[in-house]
């Protein structure tokens, strides 16, 4: 290698050894199976993310790419560890299985029911899966997304599988991949934690709140069900502390002229006769309980002032009530002509447009318990299952 001097024959010794499947180069030994394993197992997660982001809408950020990278390192470190090929191999073929699993899952079911599944509420697949025609028509619908997912897994099993069989790993493969995974790691955790603690940045949703669609837009799908794992199932969090953590006040606009109903509904005449009482119920407060909560509770709600009636108050009394929760709903559908009644209610009866429908963690059954309970479901799980034997006097059954 000394006496090659002149450019042309340092381009003749550019050369390929078909026996040993390296690049040499001055000297220098390019792996190509070794770089070949390195880069698709590195960038799988990478990719799946980005196909999840882009077939859905939901944005990529710096964060997104950090968090795919470290699941990517940790997945080539579980591979080339072990000194058993088959072992590494085996142990890849499970994290390529889980991991295309959870992405092409995720994709459908976003793709169906507007939010992504909890891991808690994966008890309730059964129920998930009389949507089975629509899933498979969500998964063709965007094809060019799927053959994606899909091409990824063939390649894993035909051209990876070859290349990781008969790649003779270096020495120092395993020290230089537990620091690359290392690195990277600890990069995706303190980035978002240090740059991004603000109420919907990624740290805020690594250490106070999940929320399954704004975590996963923030630090990706396969973290923010890890991060599930650590809110709902380990009950790990941190309070919030909105002063310190360099919060603008928000100040909310609730629309103006233009967004008023066609005829504004006039309050009832007041009756100046009527004598209005304190809205108090029949409740006798223990304040001997011994179980400390529920004593806890006794003493907040006796200590409440109570509200007084108006000129609302029974104004329904012996009417029958019926209740209609409208997924996806559009006021679109409202027409005097052709939906007579619905504008009517809108327009005659009472219309509130200053409110906000969250995304419940399990879809409808979520909108439907709040609705009949006035309270708020549990994060990560059935709140209807959970309340199963409860005493609901205030439920809107119990009610009527």
């Amino acid at each position: 290698m000394a006496n090659i001097r002149t450019r042309t024959e340092r381009n003749h010794y550019f050369k390929f050894n078909n026996t040993k499947k390296r690049y040499n180069t001055y000297g220098r030994q390019i792996d190509v199976k070794g770089l070949f394993i390195f880069l698709y197992m590195f960038c799988y997660v990478l990719v799946e993310e980005i196909l999840f982001s882009v077939g859905l809408d939901y944005g990529f950020n710096i964060y997104k790419l950090l968090f795919a990278l470290a699941a990517g390192a940790l997945l080539y470190f579980a591979g080339v560890a072990p000194k058993n090929h088959k072992i590494g191999w085996g142990i890849q073929v499970a994290g390529i299985i889980a991991v295309g699993t959870v992405y092409i899952s995720q994709f459908v079911y976003v793709g169906i029911f507007a939010t992504p599944y909890m891991v808690a509420s994966l008890s309730g697949t059964g129920a998930a899966m009389e949507f089975f025609g629509v899933a498979v028509n969500m998964f063709f619908k965007k094809w060019y997304i799927s053959a994606f997912y899909v091409l990824q897994i063939v390649i894993f099993f035909t051209i990876y599988r070859k290349a990781h069989k008969t790649w003779e790993k270096p020495k120092e493969i395993f020290k230089y991949s537990l620091l690359l995974f290392v690195i990277i790691t600890v990069a995706s955790i303190v980035c978002p934690i240090a740059f991004a603690r603000n109420l919907n940045g990624a740290g805020y949703y690594i250490l106070y709140e999940h929320i399954p669609v704004s975590s996963a837009k923030q630090v990706g799908m396969l973290p923010s069900m890890l991060l599930d794992v650590k809110f709902n199932v380990f009950g790990i969090s941190e309070e919030y502390d909105s002063e310190n953590a360099g919060i603008d006040h928000i100040t909310l606009e609730h629309g103006d002229e233009n967004t008023q109903t066609e005829t504004q509904e006039e309050s009832p005449q007041e009756d100046t006769q009527r004598e209005y009482q304190q809205n108090v119920l029949p409740i006798e407060f223990n304040m001997n309980e011994e179980n400390e909560t529920l004593l806890d509770m006794n003493e907040y709600f006796s200590s409440r002032e109570p509200t007084m009636e108006n000129e609302y108050t029974g104004m329904f009394a012996g009417k029958n009530l019926i209740l209609i929760t409208a997924e996806g709903w559009s006021g679109f559908v409202i027409d005097e002509e052709r939906t007579p009644t619905l504008y009517k209610m809108k327009t005659q009866g009472f219309d509130f447009e200053n409110f906000y429908t969250p995304i419940w963690n399990v879809s409808t059954s979520d909108g439907e318990y709040v609705a009949t309970t006035g309270l708020i479901p549990e994060s990560g799980v059935w709140s209807y299952t959970e309340i199963a034997d409860n005493s609901m006097p205030m439920a809107f059954g119990n009610q009527f």
